[in-house]
């Protein structure tokens, strides 16, 4: 892991009890302003939220300035590229019931994310719970992913909708 010594904003990692986040050989995680010209001005945070959550990030991935949160478990491949604001959580957030979003006491439906090697994702895109990204595939800036990309297919949009593959 690659921290940005001398900047006041460093990857953050706000763990449970319980909760892991293992990181392969070189990886990179960004979270200094000046780390990527595309808009790269937040830190990146690795949060793990419940008892026997993982976050496992595998060598060669470089993070600017994503949230990647995990209540139950986000797997990243090898030799991904992660764009500035991007947001991969394996969760809702907050329930749909407002008792529930009142009281704070659930975070609705959560679902495994699973990133496979070689795929970019672009700057400001989501990875929404329970999707799979296939091998070398790309997601699109800002696009919403909430179902699952299919090896070197392109995605872009809200929601993502295929455009084109790499190979």
């Amino acid at each position: 892991m690659v921290r940005d010594v001398g900047s006041t904003a460093c990857p953050r990692f706000p763990s449970a009890p319980g909760g892991r986040i293992v990181l392969g050989e070189r990886v990179k995680l960004y979270s200094r302003r000046d780390a990527n010209p595309r808009g790269g001005v937040y830190p990146t945070i690795l949060p793990t939220r419940g008892k026997d959550t993982l976050i496992e990030i595998q060598a060669n991935t470089h993070v600017t300035g994503a949230s990647i949160m995990a209540w139950k478990e986000i797997r990243i491949g090898r030799n991904v590229l992660i764009g500035p604001g991007v947001c991969i959580w394996d969760h809702d957030g907050h329930s749909i019931e407002s008792g529930a979003r009142k009281d704070r006491t659930s975070v609705g439906a959560i679902a495994p994310i699973c990133i496979e090697d070689d795929v970019f994702i672009g700057a400001h895109a989501s990875i929404l719970k329970g999707v799979t990204v296939g091998r070398a595939a790309v997601v699109g800036t800002k696009a919403v992913v909430a179902k699952s990309v299919a090896p070197g297919e392109i995605v872009v949009g809200n929601p993502a909708k295929v455009v084109g593959r790499t190979s």
